[in-house]
Order: structure tokens, then C-alpha cells, then sequence
């Protein structure tokens, strides 16, 4: 045994009849808390004891790292806690179930994660130790599964196992066309939910749920909600623990399908009715993945506990998500995995050979920073690379992400661009300081309208896509941080999104080819290409008065060449201004200068290009080049929509001077 002091002043909880409760906010003298040296939660959980957990360090000898082995093969992707237990290896979270029974100071509680961090097989696991089961052999297998996981080392926590009527209410996979369908789709599944709470709690109540639900048009929603949760209370006596998985997914899908405004109505609604009003509801417990405005969806509930990836709470940080220790233990006593050619072309030597597995665990899947110093795995790609054998990209390829490749492509201002074309230049060494929105409150139906840089970033870290390496400062509202792409399986996610317009086109010359052909003089052969990429995009792709957009897009050709020990300078400056794009081949003495424009009108193409062929020769862009180079193609490139046209030329360094030609000179 152990003992820490606890500093300042706590909040005592109170449980009565078995029964959670609000905190009583009632200011205590500071205090001891006993701690057992091999469990990480406290002998006592009410009465005496205080609220919080005090340490949550995910390599903390008080919450060891632990397999459930209940099956040989790994868990991935179910869902279903009390399936998935019986068959399957888990890694044990139960530290959730304490955490939860520590916050009931907060009525509702909102984490946030990106996609398959866990969180739906989390909410299952909360479902199945709170929710009456009847059947007693069923209760029994449960009580057994728990006796053998780490929150049985709390026996106040235990006490709670099996004595409230649980709702949980999945939120992913909506199909629906229209808003009327959604708002069909979305309280069938709250009935649906209902009926599932009562065949395990309460199965007598079930002809009478199935009455109300019929009579659900001739009567308000929010009176139908109220009764049908109030049939079970009455029967059982207890009130309900509510768990909602992916909150946030309706709106998304509608933001995907075009109507996000009334979904939002009816999700504020919706919400309004089960977590506001509803005396049935005990605790609430939601996830999802972006925070979403109170003004909107959550509006009217202003006490509930929003833990996002930048919160600095010491709840929540690593029930979601792998911790290193407990990587180590899966990969225990594994065969070396193979390395897919997608990661290994990224990570060049950075990954080492197959037998370093978990050096190459980390590198791939590491990185994601939560609170501000617990760092987390990706559980799905650890998961699915075990399982198959074969590190990949497995996250990345589990969603298409064409809604932040949507808002980065049209949606963003210059500033974000720049930003996003330094992470990929240099890679995952590169850090950049932006302002970031500690407590961002996103609106899908402005999302396209209206969105700041600092919600951008902030869209962008709970989305799994970057994530804090360090806090700067604050200037008041934002947070100036220092944010970085977490590892190298995200680095293709980034490349993608330049490269994704191009991958459509197998038939023909790769877009890093591309620049090697021009490198070799084939001028023809590269103006061809180029406009037959242009030609093959979708409206989608194609960016929008955006001369800044075209640059980026033409970067995405080049930025895989760096692999291939190419140097790749992007808005850089050299002679008396900032150069678009130049490609220097290792030690070739032979170069790239571009220079790219937008056109409005096709009638204003040549005028434009005309312009970015003489910008290279006054700003002598060619300054900067190493000195083995002795001369360069420059090449003018002006777009419209899908449309290009081109003006070459070449220079050539005399001594310390460069001379400039165009093929019409």
C-alpha cells in the first residue's frame, strides 16, 4: 500500500441505495486517499472517498497495462462488448467504468475521438456492467468477465454492476435521402434501443412499450420519449443511464448529403428532449468524433462536460486508444510484420527492417497527443496490422475523408494553404504555430459558408488528421500551439488529398513521372499529360478561382520525387521575390523553375501567362539554385477551370549570372 496527499479542496460524492447520485459540492479539508499499488483505482469510491482520479499517467504503476485473453485472436472492429469478451483478445479499459462513476458531478458527458479509436466497443462495455440483465446465467458470465478485469480492484465500483436500465442509442449509418427520413430513421432507433433495454431489464413493460410506439403520430415526441423511459423507471425503480455513440454523425451525413440545417433542428430537438428535459435520465455518456455548437445541436446544455483532444482534464486521456505499454504487450512474442509499399515509400529509412516491430508500430500509428502529454496509438491500424500480418494503412483506407478534403480544397484561406504545404514539404518533422480553438463549436449548416482558420485546426485535430505538439501560449481566445501530422500513415492521408485527382488516371504516366518527363526536355509530351489530368477531373476536384489551390494541386505532383532524393522548394524565396515550385534531381545539373496563374476568362489566358514567364526572368528566380546546377527549365503555366497553357524556356548560369530564354526568343 501506498498513500498521496490529495491538494486543495475535493468534492464529496454520495451514493445511496446502491444508486448514483449528483455530486454535493461541499468543500472538504485536504485529505488522504489510500491507493492499492497494483490496481489504479481507489479502495473506496463514495462516501469517504473523493472525487476525481488523481493519477492517470497511461505508465503510471498504478494502471497497469492489461489483456483480456479470453479468445487467440485480437479484437477488430466489433462492437459488442459481451460478444466480443468471450471470443476475442481485448486490451482492458475498464478504468472508463471508474472515470464515468467519478464525473457524476456532470449530467452529460461528451468525448471526443477520431473514428475507430474504441469508442463504440467502450460504450458497449459501459452498457453491459451498469444494464439489469434477468437472465442469471447471463448475469453470472457477466459478473465472471469483470471479477477478471481491472476495475474489479474497486469494489465500490462493483457495486454498481447491474443495477440501472441502460439506453444506448447508435447514432452511425444513417441512409437517409431527405430530412423526413432522417427524423423517421433517427426515433425508430431510439424505439428499437427502448425495446432492447426492456428485454433485458424489464421484459413485462414490453407489450405496453410497443402500445405507446404505435400511438406515436396522434402524440408529441417528447411526451413519447417520457413515457416510454418512464414505464421502465417505474417498473424498476431506477432512472436511466443514457449512452449515445457517434452524437455527431447525423449532422455529418447530412452536411455529406446536402441538408445539414434540418438535420440540425431536428437533432436539437432530438437532443433537447432526452438530455435537457427528460426526468428519466440519470447520467448521460455520448461520443463522437467533432464538437458541434451548443447554439445549435446542444443547445440548452450548458453543464455538460465537453472532454475533446485538447482538454486538460486528467479523465478520459487514454480510455480510447492504445497506450505504448499496452502495444508492447499485444506485440509480445509476435513474427516480424511485413511494411506496405505505400508506408515505405513515406517513411523511406525512417522504417527499419521487419523485425524492429515495435519501433515501426510507432512510427506508423504513434503520435496522437491527448491533454497535452498522453500519447496514444491508433487502435484500429494496430489491430488490423496484427491481425493481417502486414503494417498499412489501414485507418486511412477505412473512410474516404471527402469532407475534410471538401473544406480544404474549396472552404480555407491562403494562410491554411501555406501552412499545409509546409507539413508536407518537410514531412513529420515539421511543427507549425497556429491558433487554435480550445473549445471550437462547429455549425454544419455555415460549414460551407464560413469556417476560421482556428476552427480549421482545431476540425483537423479531433478528426485524427494533426495533432498538438506543444501549447505556446494563449492570446485570449485562441490557443497558439505548435501542431504536426501525428505519424506516417497520416502523411499519406495528406499526400492523398493532393494526389487523389491523379490516381484515377492508370492509363496514364504516374503525376511524379510527370516532372521527370519535362526534366528531360519533352515539353510536348509533359503539356499533354498535364492537360489530360485537367481533363479527367471531376468538378469536384477542380479548384475555383484559386490560383493558390492550382499551386498546391501541382505540388501534390511533385512531392513524392523528395523520396527519390529530389529537392522540392515550394513558395520560396530566391532572387527578388517568392518562386512558386523548384525540382533539383540530387546532383543532375539540370533544373525546374515553375511558375503557375489563374485566368478568369480563357480570353485572358495568354496575358497571364505572359506575366508568369516574366516574373521568373525579373525576380531571376534561378538564384537560389545549388551551384552544381548550370541551367534550368522555366516554365510559365496558366490555368482556366480545366484548362492550361503553357511557355517554356530555359536559363542558363554564366558564372554568377543567370540568362533567361523563351522558346519563341
Amino acid at each position: 500500500m501506498f498513500r498521496f496527499r490529495l491538494a486543495g479542496y475535493l468534492s464529496r460524492s454520495r451514493f445511496s441505495n446502491g444508486q448514483l447520485s449528483t455530486f454535493a459540492h461541499e468543500s472538504i479539508p485536504r485529505t488522504y486517499c489510500t491507493y492499492k499499488s497494483q490496481a489504479f483505482v481507489p479502495s473506496l469510491c463514495s462516501k469517504t472517498a473523493i472525487a476525481p482520479l488523481v493519477s492517470s499517467h497511461p505508465n503510471s504503476p498504478s494502471q497497469p497495462a492489461h489483456l483480456i485473453n479470453q479468445g487467440e485472436e485480437l479484437w477488430v472492429g466489433g462492437s459488442d462488448f459481451a460478444l466480443e469478451v468471450q471470443v476475442s483478445k481485448l486490451v482492458d479499459k475498464s478504468r472508463l467504468i471508474h472515470e464515468f462513476l467519478h464525473q457524476t458531478h456532470e449530467r452529460v458527458t461528451i468525448v471526443l475521438r477520431p473514428r475507430r479509436f474504441g469508442k463504440s466497443m467502450n460504450l458497449s462495455m459501459l452498457k453491459y456492467f451498469f444494464e439489469i440483465i434477468n437472465d442469471p446465467v447471463e448475469a453470472d458470465r457477466r459478473n465472471e468477465c469483470f471479477e477478471k478485469m481491472n476495475i474489479a480492484a474497486c469494489r465500490e465500483c462493483m457495486k454498481h454492476m447491474g443495477k440501472y436500465p441502460v439506453l444506448l442509442l447508435d447514432l452511425n449509418g444513417f441512409k437517409s435521402a431527405d430530412t423526413v427520413a432522417l427524423e423517421n430513421d433517427l426515433y425508430s432507433r431510439f424505439f428499437w434501443a427502448m425495446l432492447e433495454s426492456a428485454e433485458r431489464s424489464c421484459p413485462d413493460v414490453i407489450p405496453q412499450i410497443k402500445e405507446l410506439w404505435g400511438e406515436r403520430f396522434s402524440s408529441s415526441i417528447e411526451g413519447m420519449i417520457k413515457q416510454l423511459m418512464g414505464l421502465i423507471e417505474k417498473s424498476i425503480k431506477k432512472k436511466f443511464i443514457v449512452l449515445i455513440d457517434e452524437y455527431d454523425h447525423p449532422q455529418q451525413y447530412a452536411f455529406e448529403k446536402g441538408f445539414p440545417g434540418g438535420a440540425e433542428d431536428i437533432m436539437k430537438t432530438f437532443y433537447a428532449m432526452l438530455l435537457k428535459t427528460n426526468p428519466h435520465r440519470m447520467q448521460a455518456f455520448c461520443v463522437g468524433i467533432l464538437p458541434i455548437a451548443k447554439s445549435s445541436t446542444l443547445s440548452g446544455l450548458n453543464n455538460a462536460n465537453l472532454v475533446t483532444m485538447l482538454s486538460r482534464q486528467a479523465a478520459y486521456r487514454d480510455s480510447f486508444g492504445f497506450t505504448k505499454d499496452e502495444v508492447k504487450k499485444l506485440c509480445a512474442g509476435l513474427e516480424e510484420l511485413d511494411i506496405s509499399p505505400e508506408l515505405q515509400l513515406v517513411a523511406g529509412d525512417q522504417l527499419k527492417d521487419r523485425s524492429s516491430l515495435m519501433t515501426n508500430m510507432e512510427l506508423c500509428f504513434n503520435g496522437y497527443v491527448i491533454g497535452g502529454d498522453t500519447t496514444i496509438f491508433n487502435p484500429w491500424s494496430i489491430a488490423r496490422s496484427i491481425s493481417s500480418k502486414i503494417i498499412d494503412r489501414w485507418w486511412v483506407d477505412s473512410a474516404s475523408g471527402d469532407m475534410l478534403h471538401e473544406i480544404l480544397w474549396y472552404h480555407v484561406d491562403r494562410e491554411i494553404i501555406e501552412k499545409c504545404r509546409e507539413l508536407l514539404l518537410k514531412g513529420l518533422s515539421q511543427r507549425i504555430q497556429v491558433q487554435i480553438d480550445p473549445n471550437p463549436r462547429i455549425r454544419y449548416a455555415s460549414l460551407r459558408e464560413n469556417i476560421d482558420p482556428a476552427s480549421v485546426w482545431a476540425f483537423l485535430v479531433h478528426a485524427g488528421y494533426l495533432t498538438v505538439d506543444s501549447v505556446r501560449g494563449s492570446d485570449g481566445k485562441f490557443t497558439v500551439a505548435n501542431l504536426r501530422i501525428p505519424n506516417h500513415e497520416i502523411f499519406t492521408q495528406w499526400s492523398d488529398w493532393l494526389h487523389k485527382p491523379f490516381r484515377r488516371n492508370t492509363g496514364l504516366a504516374g503525376p511524379d513521372t510527370l516532372m521527370e518527363i519535362l526534366h528531360q526536355g519533352d515539353r510536348d509530351r509533359f503539356s499533354a499529360l498535364l492537360q489530360n489530368y485537367l481533363q479527367d477531373l471531376s468538378s469536384f476536384d477542380t479548384p475555383k478561382e484559386r490560383e493558390d489551390l492550382y499551386h498546391v494541386w501541382m505540388m501534390g505532383i511533385s512531392i513524392e520525387l523528395k523520396r527519390r532524393n529530389w529537392k522540392v522548394h515550394s513558395n520560396y524565396e530566391s532572387g527578388h521575390g517568392r518562386l512558386d515550385l523548384s525540382l533539383q534531381p540530387g546532383d543532375d545539373p539540370k533544373a525546374i523553375i515553375l511558375e503557375f496563374k489563374y485566368a478568369s476568362t480563357r480570353r485572358s489566358m495568354s496575358a497571364k501567362l505572359d506575366e508568369g514567364f516574366q516574373q521568373i526572368i525579373d525576380n531571376n528566380y534561378c538564384h537560389k539554385l545549388d551551384n552544381h546546377v548550370t541551367s534550368a527549365e522555366i516554365v510559365s503555366i496558366c490555368f482556366h477551370n480545366r484548362k492550361a497553357r503553357f511557355k517554356f524556356g530555359t536559363a542558363i548560369r554564366e558564372g554568377d549570372r543567370w540568362k533567361y530564354f523563351s522558346d519563341s526568343d
